[in-house]
């Protein structure tokens, strides 16, 4: 960091005693943003978010993308290595749960150290990364959970995706199968929230005033299964405040 000052002061310091020698506006302009642009390069090539690891793609013929949302760099942002770095486009690969930036030079693709990664946003949604351990029940595993909702009861969503062949004999191709599972947190423990008799079972304390509100909010678990669990998680959270 210190020779990187260093080149910052010398071009700014040869910038300014053009600016006395010439009487060029825009030659001294110039000047500022060339040091400048070299001084934020020399940061940029030295951030520890670009100390990944090269991502190498391995969808080529399979139907679908591995990525979460779309096969299109998303915007986003990371919590990463204790550092926050915001407005950087990226891919989550749902099938190897890797967190996928461009590199420096945006001529390849580099994937993020899980273990460096706190938490991060992609096309507004959250993730955090969660590890396992003997505190935890086992149907937790280490990895990526989207968090739907946080309050007295949080709902949190892990997803996957699974490369598989077609067994046809007419066809002979592979796509990507997207899956979907659902826990809550509540009373500092995570809960299975399989199926809508599952998840509300967890509220069973408030369930006449659960079962009223999802009647008279037309509810539906089956079309909108997780706008459904945010927006009873919410009420139940407000019963409870």
């Amino acid at each position: 960091m210190k020779s990187i000052c260093t080149l910052l002061f010398l071009a700014l310091f040869f910038a300014a005693d053009a600016q006395q020698s010439l009487t060029d506006t825009a030659f001294y302009t110039q000047s500022i943003n060339n040091a400048l642009a070299a001084y934020k390069k020399q940061v940029q090539d030295n951030l520890h978010i670009f100390n990944g690891i090269e991502y190498l793609r391995s969808s080529h013929g399979v139907k679908g993308t591995p990525f979460f949302e779309a096969d299109s760099l998303l915007p986003g942002s990371v919590f990463y290595d204790g550092r926050l770095y915001e407005d950087l486009p990226l891919h989550y690969d749902v099938v190897t749960d890797d967190v996928v930036i461009e590199n420096y030079t945006k001529n390849n693709e580099m994937k993020l150290v899980p273990e460096k990664l706190v938490y991060f946003y992609i096309a507004q949604h959250l993730f955090i990364r969660i590890t396992a351990d003997s505190l935890l029940p086992s149907f937790i595993t280490t990895g990526f959970y989207e968090k739907l909702y946080d309050g007295k009861l949080s709902v949190f969503a892990r997803h996957q995706k699974i490369r598989k062949q077609s067994v046809s004999a007419l066809e002979n191709e592979a796509k990507y199968i997207e899956y979907n599972y659902y826990f809550a947190f509540i009373n500092n423990t995570f809960y299975k929230a399989g199926d809508k008799n599952e998840f509300l079972a967890l509220m069973a304390d408030k369930k006449d005033d659960i079962r009223k509100y999802i009647k008279d909010n037309k509810i539906n678990f089956n079309k909108k299964r997780e706008a459904s669990m945010v927006q009873v998680a919410e009420y139940y959270s407000q019963l409870k405040n």
